[in-house]
C-alpha cells in the first residue's frame, strides 16, 4: 500500500485540509501533519533553536492528524522523520491562489512541497483563488466534486512516479469559479501577481515609531501564464524545477500528459 502524507499552510480546521483528504483518501495510506494555525507566505522556512509540539487529534469523525505548533516544512520533516519517506506529499489546499514566481517563493504551501521534493519525494501543491475559507464552503457541489477529481488524478498522476524527468514538484491553482468548461492547462508563472506597498497607518505621538502595512495591488499578467490562466477561469498546473526552469522536453512531455487527464474529466 502506498504511503502517503498531507499538510497545509492554513491549519488543522481549514476546509482545503479535508478536500485534499477527501481526493486522496483512497490512494493509500494518508498521514496528516499541520500546523496548529495559518501559517501563511512563510515560504520554504523552518523551526530552529526551540522544540516543536505535536499534539494528535481526531478531525471529520476518527481520522487522527497531527498537529504542531511549527510551520508546514516543519511538518514534512517530523512526519517523515517518525515515518519515514512517503511514496508522495501533497500539500493545500491553500486559501488563495499561488500563481506567479512571486507567491511561489513565499508560499508555505509549496514550500512544504519544495521539502518534500528535496528529500526525493514526488510533491505537489494545490491552492484556490478564494479570498476567506467561508468562500470554500460556499463552493457548490459540482465545483467540488470537479477540483477533488482533478486532484486525485494529478495525484495519482504522481504516485505513479509520471513526473518528466527535469520536473521537481507541480503547483496546482484552481480558479475561483470552477466549471464544466475549466481545463487543466500548464503554464509558466508570471513573474509579479501583486505590485507591493507599504502604507504607513500609524505613529506615535512624536512622529519615531511608524507603522507600516503591507499591501499589494493586482499587476495585469502576461499572456499565456498562470495567473492568466487561471483568470480565464482554467486550471493551471505550473511545474517546478528546483535547478532552475524546467526543460522544454520536460513541459511538453507534461503538457501531453494533462491533455490525457483532460479527457477523465
Amino acid at each position: 500500500m502506498r504511503r502517503l502524507l498531507i499538510t497545509n499552510d492554513d491549519g488543522a480546521e481549514s476546509p482545503g485540509l479535508r478536500i485534499l483528504y477527501e481526493a486522496v483518501k483512497d490512494l493509500g495510506r494518508v498521514d496528516v501533519y499541520v500546523p496548529s494555525s495559518a501559517k501563511s507566505a512563510c515560504g520554504h522556512g523552518m523551526t530552529l533553536g526551540k522544540p516543536i509540539r505535536a499534539v494528535k487529534k481526531k478531525l471529520w469523525g476518527s481520522k487522527e492528524v497531527v498537529v504542531i505548533d511549527g510551520l508546514p516544512s516543519d511538518a514534512v520533516y517530523i512526519a517523515t522523520s517518525i515515518n519515514g519517506l512517503y511514496d508522495a506529499v501533497f500539500s493545500g489546499v491553500n486559501i488563495g491562489d499561488n500563481t506567479s514566481l512571486q507567491s511561489i517563493l513565499a508560499s508555505a504551501t509549496i514550500g512544504a512541497a519544495v521539502h518534500a521534493a528535496l528529500m526525493g519525494m514526488p510533491a505537489a501543491a494545490f491552492s484556490v483563488e478564494a479570498r476567506s475559507m467561508n468562500d470554500i464552503k460556499a463552493m457548490d457541489y459540482a465545483a467540488l466534486v470537479r477540483m477533488q477529481r482533478v486532484i486525485r488524478l494529478v495525484a495519482s498522476f504522481l504516485t505513479q512516479k509520471m513526473l518528466p524527468r527535469g520536473i521537481d514538484l507541480l503547483s496546482v491553482n484552481f480558479p475561483r469559479r470552477l466549471t464544466s468548461t475549466s481545463r487543466i492547462v500548464v503554464a509558466p508563472p508570471a513573474r509579479i501577481r501583486f505590485r507591493q506597498i507599504a502604507k504607513e497607518v500609524k505613529r506615535d505621538e512624536n512622529g519615531k515609531v511608524i507603522y507600516y502595512s503591507i499591501q499589494g495591488e493586482e499587476e495585469e499578467p502576461a499572456k499565456g501564464t498562470d495567473t492568466y490562466e487561471l483568470k480565464r477561469g482554467n486550471i493551471v498546473l505550473t511545474p517546478i524545477c528546483l535547478e532552475g526552469v524546467a526543460k522544454c522536453n520536460a513541459i511538453s512531455i507534461l503538457k501531453h500528459a494533462m491533455e490525457e487527464l483532460n479527457k477523465m474529466m
